[in-house]
């Protein structure tokens, strides 16, 4: 056994990711009528050699309605989820060690808002309707990895999701009635003073 030279899966790891990114592509296609259809995908690339993949991601954009949002939107929402995945998966690989979507937590998408505020994401500090903007995009990217990935360990549907039942009266008329209804709460905690 003294000729076994040990082998590090991180730093094999660290090697192979060096030259991998997430990215999005977009792909407008126009049939025999004329009409436009813009399509929005999350790819996986390398930089290297410039091929891509399709990501599993993608079908983010087919989650709660995005389907028929304006392209710009979709573009909006691809920007900020191949930031946030690029920041977890390959900027803070060594902090993290995430190597599947699964070891996702909630404190990622906080430091993640953290540093896009304070401008270590990008090249300036971001208003805080800015942030704001990016924690609603990243709160629904966190929603549709908990209905994708049935394994999630370290975010739970609590974190995002609350039923709420309630009754209302109209005027002297008592009208009773139990409706449930879904809301969404915001899973992060990021405190903005400015």
């Amino acid at each position: 056994m003294d000729n076994v030279v040990p082998f590090s899966i991180h730093r094999d790891w660290t090697e192979k990711i060096k030259s991998i990114r997430f990215g999005k592509r977009k792909l407008t296609i126009i049939d025999e009528r004329g009409n436009v259809k813009n399509y929005m995908f999350i790819t996986v690339e390398n930089t290297k050699n410039k091929k891509f993949k399709v990501s599993g991601y993608t079908r983010y954009f087919y989650f709660e309605g995005l389907g028929k949002t304006r392209i710009e939107t979709l573009d909006y929402h691809a920007k900020v989820i191949v930031s946030f995945l690029n920041y977890v998966f390959f900027e803070k690989y060594k902090v993290y060690r995430i190597r599947k979507i699964t070891d996702l937590d909630i404190k990622h998408g906080n430091e993640y808002l953290r540093d896009l505020k304070d401008g270590r994401i990008g090249n300036d500090q971001k208003t805080r309707q800015t942030v704001e903007k990016v924690e609603r995009v990243l709160n629904k990217f966190y929603r549709f990895l908990l209905k994708e990935c049935k394994d999630m360990e370290f975010v739970q549907k609590e974190d995002v999701h609350v039923k709420v039942s309630y009754s209302k009266q109209y005027g002297n008329v008592k009208q009773k009635f139990k409706r449930e209804q879904d809301i969404y709460t915001p899973c992060f905690k990021l405190i903005i003073l400015a």
